[in-house]
């Protein structure tokens, strides 16, 4: 897994929902880390590859100024229930949460 799989599973979540690419950010030179993050309004939300550790995370923020939160703790009933014997697919999981989390956050009418 990698940065770019990260991203290619998780970016076509976002611009139908009305979120731009605001921050696309790739550091080769630290294990291949790297974020996305994307904005609509004052809302936020960010996916973070950690290249050293082999680890992501999806997050919102509700300000420019606010923090960021962690989607996976505020959506836990988005998580991908598990058979004996399925893959452990991390990208399947972020991207039920990032849909879960989305679907409670529509695209406000014009």
């Amino acid at each position: 897994m990698s940065y770019k799989d990260l991203s290619n599973a998780l970016a076509p979540l976002f611009g139908p929902a009305g979120f731009e690419l605001v921050v696309d950010h790739f550091d080769d030179g630290a294990f291949g880390s790297g974020f996305s993050e994307y904005r609509r309004g004052e809302l936020r939300v960010r996916f973070v590859w950690d290249g050293r550790d082999g680890s992501a995370r999806i997050e919102c923020s509700r300000s420019q100024a606010g923090g960021w939160e962690d989607l996976e703790r505020l959506s836990p009933r988005a998580i991908v229930e598990r058979q004996p014997g399925d893959s452990d697919d991390r990208f399947l999981d972020l991207r039920s949460v990032a849909a879960h989390w989305l679907a409670a956050h529509p695209v406000p009418p014009n």
